[in-house]
């Protein structure tokens, strides 16, 4: 029996969507797996530093032994097809996704003391009989976890019982300390603080209590904001740091940053204007703009800087785009940085390392000095894919490593 031809066309056209179809969910599946899982499930991609040099709990809580010489050898090979300065980024990197989010978990109001207590030399307290903890908690939490310039500056203070209704405070006081050196130093006490919709408190009688302290010259380095209270016929005492630089080292200029394609990567530039020289460190983040949203590299700069109008040079490797397989526009955010006050410099702890020697050196300043972030993300361009490289990261320093990993194979 023939086979009409009308209808031999049609199997022709049903055949060719049902396989055209395949051809599309294989490159879905393919494009899920080669991007985000592997960096989901290689815990050194997204790190600056080479796997292996700073051994950590985490590494043995994955079954990696960094004496094993192929396991290391794998382990480099995995990381090096990035370069140092630009890394995946994947939605797990907290740090780098919300770098200046200073939540802490609530803590537990004590509702009978413990006896006996004594302060251990690893830390934490040891006590004859324990303290006991009643079900209401309490939380303070800094707008942010650094703060630039001499400003006001405000800390929010609310506590809920175990059906997380908010409780009302009584007799609040609070003062603001620096540490330094393990010591630590009075500052202004605070301008404000309470629960009536004035002075920076968001809603009057929401039980959420504001305090607001106002950060000044001498406020350089970790300080800590110190609430005692009562709630519920209890006392407690709750404290939040955060990190103070009163003074302007630089700043960002949100006017004049661009983008372009360079040797297969994507390069954004940043105007910035640095008013005090010296080793500074900037950092950077690249998301999707449209679609799913998903967070694709960071990019870090450390370099030495001279005082003037300088351009942050951030790269975003190419592989990294191929890998994800995601089109532009492309949006940079997290633009931020610190300058570095280190009383060793670059170049000093360079030659250590090269000479293996120790340095030893004091220091009565903090050791870094942030920049206020730039609070405005950038678009880029609508890039394709297909205009960055695929070829993998390679330099001099990259082959001597995997010659020296290769070498403890044999």
């Amino acid at each position: 029996m023939k086979m009409k031809s009308g209808n031999r066309n049609l199997i022709l056209i049903i055949a060719g969507v049902v396989i055209v179809g395949l051809v599309l969910i294989t490159v879905m599946l393919l494009r899920d797996t080669d991007s985000e899982d592997i960096w989901k499930d290689n815990p050194d991609i997204t790190r600056n530093e080479e796997p292996g040099t700073n051994t950590n709990d985490a590494d043995e809580a994955l079954g990696i032994t960094p004496n094993d010489p192929v396991e290391r050898l794998e382990r480099f090979k995995k990381w090096a097809q990035y370069p140092p300065q630009s890394r995946p980024l994947t939605e797990g990197n907290v740090d780098l996704i919300d770098p200046y989010n200073a939540e802490k978990t609530p803590l537990s109001v004590i509702a009978k003391p413990g006896k006996n207590c004594k302060e251990r030399s690893e830390g934490g307290f040891e006590c004859e009989e324990d303290p006991v903890f009643s079900e209401t908690k309490c939380k303070m939490t800094p707008e942010s976890s650094i703060s630039v310039g001499k400003h006001d500056f405000r800390l929010t203070l609310y506590c809920h019982n175990n059906q997380g209704e908010k409780l009302a405070i009584s007799n609040l006081s609070a003062k603001m300390e620096r540490w330094f050196n393990r010591q630590r130093f009075g500052s202004l006490p605070p301008i404000s603080m309470g629960d009536d919709g004035t002075n920076g408190d968001q809603k009057a009688g929401d039980k959420i209590y504001t305090i607001v302290v106002r950060t000044g010259t001498q406020d350089w380095g970790q300080m800590t904001v110190t609430a005692d209270f009562e709630v519920e016929g209890l006392k407690h005492s709750q404290r939040a740091d955060f990190y103070s630089t009163p003074h302007i080292v630089a700043e960002f200029n949100e006017g004049g940053i661009r983008d372009s394609v360079e040797d297969g990567s994507l390069y954004i530039y940043v105007p910035v204007n640095i008013k005090k020289a010296g080793y500074y460190e900037f950092q950077a983040n690249l998301q999707e703009a449209g679609g799913d949203k998903r967070f694709i590299a960071h990019s870090t700069v450390r370099e030495d800087f001279k005082a003037g109008p300088q351009n942050i040079r951030f790269e975003f490797f190419g592989k990294i785009i191929r890998d994800i397989n995601v089109d532009g526009p492309y949006v940079v955010r997290e633009i931020r940085g610190k300058r570095h006050n280190s009383p060793v410099s670059k170049a000093q702890a360079e030659a250590s390392r090269r000479e293996g020697t120790t340095l030893t050196a004091e220091t009565t300043e903090p050791l870094w000095e942030d920049i206020e972030p730039l609070g405005k993300d950038y678009t880029t361009q609508a890039y394709t894919v297909s205009q960055f490289s695929n070829t993998e990261y390679d330099s001099e320093e990259k082959q001597r490593r995997l010659q020296f990993y290769e070498s403890l194979t044999k």
